[in-house]
Protein backbone atom coordinates (compact mmCIF):
# COMPACT_ATOMS: atom_id res chain seq x y z
CA UNK A 1 0.00 0.00 0.00
CA UNK A 2 1.23 3.47 -0.87
CA UNK A 3 1.79 6.07 1.79
CA UNK A 4 -0.41 9.18 1.71
CA UNK A 5 2.64 11.48 1.65
CA UNK A 6 3.86 9.81 -1.54
CA UNK A 7 0.37 10.03 -3.00
CA UNK A 8 0.20 13.77 -2.29
CA UNK A 9 3.71 14.34 -3.62
CA UNK A 10 2.84 12.59 -6.89
CA UNK A 11 -0.49 14.41 -7.17
CA UNK A 12 1.13 17.82 -6.70
CA UNK A 13 3.95 16.99 -9.14
CA UNK A 14 1.48 15.88 -11.83
CA UNK A 15 -0.67 18.96 -11.28
CA UNK A 16 2.44 21.15 -11.58
CA UNK A 17 3.39 19.35 -14.82
CA UNK A 18 0.00 20.33 -16.28
CA UNK A 19 0.39 23.95 -15.16
CA UNK A 20 3.96 24.11 -16.44
CA UNK A 21 2.80 23.01 -19.88
CA UNK A 22 0.35 25.95 -19.93
CA UNK A 23 3.08 28.33 -18.85
CA UNK A 24 5.53 27.12 -21.53
CA UNK A 25 2.86 27.42 -24.23
CA UNK A 26 1.92 30.96 -23.22
CA UNK A 27 5.53 32.11 -22.92
CA UNK A 28 6.62 30.26 -26.08
CA UNK A 29 9.29 28.37 -24.14
CA UNK A 30 9.35 25.38 -26.44
CA UNK A 31 12.72 24.14 -25.18
CA UNK A 32 11.25 23.61 -21.71
CA UNK A 33 8.02 22.28 -23.23
CA UNK A 34 9.95 19.44 -24.89
CA UNK A 35 11.32 18.33 -21.50
CA UNK A 36 7.78 17.81 -20.16
CA UNK A 37 7.24 14.82 -22.46
CA UNK A 38 8.67 11.30 -22.48
CA UNK A 39 10.93 10.59 -25.48
CA UNK A 40 8.25 8.38 -27.06
CA UNK A 41 5.29 10.57 -26.09
CA UNK A 42 2.35 11.40 -28.30
CA UNK A 43 -0.28 14.11 -28.27
CA UNK A 44 -3.74 13.90 -29.75
CA UNK A 45 -5.61 17.09 -30.64
CA UNK A 46 -9.33 16.46 -31.12
CA UNK A 47 -11.37 19.38 -32.38
CA UNK A 48 -14.98 18.51 -31.57
CA UNK A 49 -16.12 21.67 -33.38
CA UNK A 50 -14.65 20.71 -36.77
CA UNK A 51 -14.44 16.92 -36.13
CA UNK A 52 -10.72 17.06 -36.98
CA UNK A 53 -8.13 14.97 -35.13
CA UNK A 54 -4.36 15.18 -35.32
CA UNK A 55 -1.81 12.85 -33.71
CA UNK A 56 1.70 14.11 -32.97
CA UNK A 57 4.62 11.83 -32.10
CA UNK A 58 7.55 12.88 -29.94
CA UNK A 59 8.42 16.02 -27.96
CA UNK A 60 9.84 17.87 -30.99
CA UNK A 61 6.71 17.38 -33.11
CA UNK A 62 4.47 18.40 -30.21
CA UNK A 63 6.41 21.60 -29.47
CA UNK A 64 6.62 22.47 -33.19
CA UNK A 65 2.85 22.02 -33.58
CA UNK A 66 2.16 24.41 -30.69
CA UNK A 67 4.69 26.93 -32.06
CA UNK A 68 3.16 26.91 -35.56
CA UNK A 69 -0.43 26.87 -34.35
CA UNK A 70 -0.10 30.27 -32.69
CA UNK A 71 2.77 31.85 -34.67
CA UNK A 72 0.60 34.41 -36.51
CA UNK A 73 -1.07 35.57 -33.29
CA UNK A 74 2.25 36.08 -31.52
CA UNK A 75 3.73 37.82 -34.57
CA UNK A 76 1.04 40.51 -34.41
CA UNK A 77 1.45 40.91 -30.64
CA UNK A 78 -1.53 38.94 -29.32
CA UNK A 79 -1.20 37.38 -25.89
CA UNK A 80 -2.72 34.09 -24.73
CA UNK A 81 -3.28 32.54 -21.32
CA UNK A 82 -4.19 28.92 -20.75
CA UNK A 83 -6.31 28.62 -17.61
CA UNK A 84 -6.27 25.01 -16.46
CA UNK A 85 -8.67 23.92 -13.73
CA UNK A 86 -10.77 21.12 -12.26
CA UNK A 87 -7.76 18.82 -11.93
CA UNK A 88 -8.70 15.22 -11.13
CA UNK A 89 -6.17 12.45 -10.61
CA UNK A 90 -8.02 9.36 -11.84
CA UNK A 91 -5.26 6.87 -11.04
CA UNK A 92 -1.67 6.79 -9.87
CA UNK A 93 0.51 3.83 -8.92
CA UNK A 94 3.72 5.79 -8.36
CA UNK A 95 5.06 5.11 -11.86
CA UNK A 96 2.05 5.75 -14.12
CA UNK A 97 -0.89 8.07 -13.72
CA UNK A 98 -3.99 9.34 -15.50
CA UNK A 99 -5.25 12.88 -14.84
CA UNK A 100 -7.99 15.05 -16.30
CA UNK A 101 -8.44 18.81 -16.33
CA UNK A 102 -10.38 21.58 -18.04
CA UNK A 103 -8.75 24.32 -20.08
CA UNK A 104 -9.94 27.75 -21.22
CA UNK A 105 -7.70 29.89 -23.40
CA UNK A 106 -8.02 33.66 -23.17
CA UNK A 107 -6.65 35.83 -25.96
CA UNK A 108 -5.87 39.55 -26.01
CA UNK A 109 -5.80 41.18 -29.42
CA UNK A 110 -4.43 44.73 -29.54
CA UNK A 111 -7.22 47.30 -29.38
CA UNK A 112 -9.92 44.68 -28.72
CA UNK A 113 -11.58 43.32 -25.56
CA UNK A 114 -10.17 40.10 -24.19
CA UNK A 115 -11.91 37.03 -25.63
CA UNK A 116 -12.33 33.38 -24.83
CA UNK A 117 -10.40 31.76 -27.69
CA UNK A 118 -11.28 28.16 -26.86
CA UNK A 119 -12.34 25.72 -24.17
CA UNK A 120 -11.92 22.02 -23.72
CA UNK A 121 -10.37 19.33 -21.59
CA UNK A 122 -7.20 17.30 -21.26
CA UNK A 123 -6.73 13.63 -20.54
CA UNK A 124 -3.13 13.09 -19.50
CA UNK A 125 -1.34 9.78 -19.23
CA UNK A 126 1.85 10.43 -17.26
CA UNK A 127 4.91 8.36 -16.51
CA UNK A 128 7.61 8.95 -13.92
CA UNK A 129 11.06 9.04 -15.53
CA UNK A 130 14.11 9.24 -13.25
CA UNK A 131 11.96 10.58 -10.42
CA UNK A 132 10.17 13.20 -12.53
CA UNK A 133 6.65 13.06 -13.95
CA UNK A 134 6.30 13.57 -17.72
CA UNK A 135 3.53 13.28 -20.26
CA UNK A 136 3.39 9.91 -22.02
CA UNK A 137 0.19 10.78 -23.88
CA UNK A 138 -1.69 14.08 -23.83
CA UNK A 139 -5.16 14.22 -25.34
CA UNK A 140 -6.71 17.66 -25.87
CA UNK A 141 -10.36 17.81 -26.83
CA UNK A 142 -11.42 21.27 -28.01
CA UNK A 143 -15.11 21.65 -27.22
CA UNK A 144 -15.73 25.25 -28.20
CA UNK A 145 -14.11 28.21 -29.94
CA UNK A 146 -14.65 31.92 -29.52
CA UNK A 147 -15.16 34.43 -32.30
CA UNK A 148 -12.14 36.69 -32.13
CA UNK A 149 -12.56 40.13 -33.69
CA UNK A 150 -10.78 40.79 -36.98
CA UNK A 151 -7.62 42.84 -36.67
Amino acid sequence: MRDITTDLTDRLAIEELIYLYARTSDSRDFGTMRTLFCADACAVVRDAVSAHEQILSGPDAIAEFVAQRHAAEFARGDRRRHLTSNFILDSCDGANAVARSYVCVLQCVAGQPMQLASMGHYEDHCHKVEGRWRFQKRVLTIEGKGQLPAT
